[in-house]
């Protein structure tokens, strides 16, 4: 350790000291108090609790989301995608690799991070309220919440996100009981932090923070009078921020988005997340779906705690708005909006279930205030009933227990496997010395760990046509798409491998199931792979039970059906199917995605009297889409149903119809309905 290494070691030791003692409420006085001994044991109990049931719900095996990609990030070493979060990507860089591949490693950071910040979340209840009962409510209540729960069980930013917050909150809550401006320069060091963490969730919350100063406002502005207060501040916050210096010196990323950031004009748009305008702006957000997010957001936030609590939540805010500070109630209300209210409208996602499920773990700060004032309202209600301390601790634990009761079903995951059975029957089935084009979150993140970490498959290689993630890239992510078409295509003439996709379409293509190959030829239309026959029942076996999948699941499970469909299709144009097979095509033509692909299939081959037939198919599927379909493959029903329409005998005005619902639903110029309905419109005027 160099001379001036230890100075810097020994402030950040005493910082971390303090916040320690500041969280267990631990004074360094030669005195006990028996109460505080007593604080103490509950708040520990709070987080072995919570850390005990998220590890008995938790999978044990790769899930979705950013599951895989963070795996990889962590094990294998890299950048994460924008905005990158050095924070978290630097401590499980250091905490997994001991214990080799294993996905519980990474879904226990999170288990650990969420049981700390009910820890904190009950230090700060205690502060506002003296009250170890409420504050237990309140952290239980939080960390048996809907999302808060889903995320403490997969490797992920958010409940690390949580934590910093609700450190920083406890800082502020210190300084305004006591005024001593150490907390202060702790809490910009965290604050820090927290913008190295994940920035966008913290900015947005960052006004309920201010108004934590409320209570020694005069005194804050007074001290800012000092100079050396505001550069304790900045450095201490500078100090936070460091962090983010890891994503410039990580050369030659094994894993990366955009592969190496060299300098700080690189590193600036990265964390300013610009990588991804070009698909924030590729949606069909407008207005409505301003509003459809909000009253989606409003039932979200209604049934984080379960409907049950609500008449509790309202009476704790009336409790807290009567009985409390005023500022406290801002500052939840502030806190509740911030990252519900205020970033859906700066979001430009389109309001449907897909959308919906990738925004669901923005809120979580944003929910704290729920159990909160759950919190409050049995306090309140207490109070007003004169029960019993022991009436009190046992209805106490009855509602605690019934929240978490209510989010079991949905956040109890230690069966689930599925997903990782399926990126393994993939990797499996390939042939030897294949070239597979990953292209979204499923092949990119759960075959990129399956295959990289894990080890399955080695002789398999992964490739993005985005030249994203991988290190392996042809060129730059910041080439044009029609450069990067043009690489790629020269890429896959000239390569002796055989290369498969199932998310980049490939001409001509031989359908293999859940996947097709594009070269080298010679190339059949088709070709059975008994491999991937087994993959395709489980996959309907899920889409059987598709209620209880989320939209990513879902339309994972969507575009493998649409794929094996398109193969299945294609074997009985072509061939006679066996028993299994016809009983296996008869299963995905019964679900929404497989009536798609059988349109998507039949309708070019222009068969005499096939109409009837297709159009009974196209009826059953408008009549059968599942809640989590998005609203392009909804368009698309409607777009075959009016091409149905005009087979002989044609009916122009019915087809038109089902055209212009098809333009309602996904009004983008890629919909080909805008040019049909456009020529039917033009026949008619002539």
């Amino acid at each position: 350790m160099g001379p001036e290494a230890a100075p810097v070691s020994v402030t950040i030791l005493q910082i971390l000291r303090d916040a320690i003692r500041l969280n267990l409420q631990i004074e360094p006085s030669p005195g006990r108090d028996p109460t505080r001994t007593t604080s103490i044991f509950l708040m520990l109990c709070v987080g072995l609790v919570c850390l005990l049931l998220y590890r008995l719900t938790m999978p044990a095996s790769i899930t979705l989301e950013d599951a895989g990609l963070f795996q990889m990030v962590c094990q294998l070493g890299g950048i994460s995608h924008p905005p990158g979060y050095p924070l978290f990507t630097s401590i499980c860089q250091f905490a997994l690799p001991p214990f080799g591949s294993s996905v519980l490693a990474g879904n226990m950071l999170s288990a650990i991070f969420a049981s700390l910040a009910c820890m904190v979340i009950y230090s700060c209840i205690h502060q506002m309220t003296s009250s170890m009962t409420t504050a237990v409510v309140v952290s239980l209540s939080y960390g048996f919440s809907a999302t808060f729960w889903s995320q403490a069980l997969i490797i992920e930013v958010y409940t690390f996100a949580v934590l910093g917050y609700v450190v920083c909150w406890r800082l502020l809550l210190a300084y305004s009981a006591k005024g001593n401006e150490r907390y202060i320069y702790l809490a910009a060091f965290t604050f820090g932090l927290c913008l190295s963490n994940h920035w966008p969730l913290m900015v947005l919350s960052t006004p309920a923070l201010v108004l934590g100063l409320w209570p020694k406002i005069g005194e804050f502005l007074n001290q800012l009078k000092r100079p050396i207060v505001w550069v304790l501040i900045l450095l201490c916050f500078v100090a936070g921020m460091t962090p983010y210096a890891t994503i410039l010196f990580t050369p030659s990323p094994e894993i990366a988005l955009i592969g190496e950031v060299s300098s700080v004009r690189e590193l600036v748009p990265y964390i300013a997340r610009s990588h991804y305008d070009v698909i924030d702006n590729q949606t069909v957000a407008g207005f409505s779906d301003k509003l459809g997010y909000l009253m989606w957001l409003t039932g979200e936030t209604a049934q984080q705690l379960g409907i049950v609590a609500l008449p509790v939540v309202l009476v704790g805010m009336y409790a807290g708005w009567h009985h409390f500070p005023k500022w406290m109630t801002l500052q939840l209300v502030v806190l509740l909006l911030g990252t519900t209210v205020l970033l859906a409208m700066l979001l430009n996602f389109s309001s449907e279930p897909l959308y919906h499920a990738t925004y669901k773990p923005y809120p979580i700060i944003a929910y704290l205030p729920m159990a909160v004032w759950f919190g409050l309202g049995l306090n309140f209600l207490f109070e007003r009933l004169h029960l019993t301390q022991a009436i009190k601790v046992l209805v106490s634990v009855v509602a605690v227990v019934s929240i978490g009761m209510g989010n079991l079903a949905q956040n109890d995951r230690h069966t689930d496997n599925w997903v990782e059975q399926h990126g393994i029957d993939v990797l499996e089935s390939l042939p030897r010395n294949a070239l597979y084009l990953a292209s979204d979150s499923f092949e990119v993140g759960v075959l990129g760990y399956l295959n990289k970490v894990v080890g399955i498959r080695p002789d398999i290689e992964l490739r993005s046509p985005d030249n994203q993630f991988f290190s392996n890239r042809l060129t730059q992510p910041f080439t044009s798409i029609e450069d990067q078409t043009e690489v790629l295509r020269d890429f896959l003439v000239h390569t002796e491998r055989p290369f498969f996709a199932a998310g980049l379409k490939l001409e001509p293509a031989e359908y293999w199931g859940g996947y097709h190959r594009g070269g080298p030829p010679p190339l059949r239309s088709v070709v059975r792979n008994s491999k991937m026959d087994t993959a395709a029942d489980r996959l309907l076996d899920q889409y059987d039970h598709s209620a209880s999948l989320d939209a990513i699941e879902f339309n994972v499970v969507f575009q493998r059906l649409v794929q094996f469909t398109r193969q299945y299709v294609r074997l009985a144009l072509t061939s006679t199917l066996t028993e299994g097979e016809g009983h296996r095509l008869d299963r995905l033509q019964r679900t929404f995605p497989g009536r798609l692909a059988t349109l998507e299939m039949l309708l070019p081959e222009n068969r005499a009297g096939a109409k009837p037939v297709l159009h009974e198919i196209a009826m059953e599927g408008l009549s059968d889409i599942p809640w989590q379909a998005t609203r392009a493959s909804h368009a698309l029903m409607f777009e075959f149903a009016g091409h149905i329409s005009l087979l002989p005998p044609a009916d122009p005005e019915s087809a038109k119809i089902f055209f212009s619902e098809s333009t309602r639903l996904y009004p983008l110029e890629s919909n080909k309905s805008f040019m049909v309905l456009s020529q039917l419109e033009k026949n008619q005027n002539n």
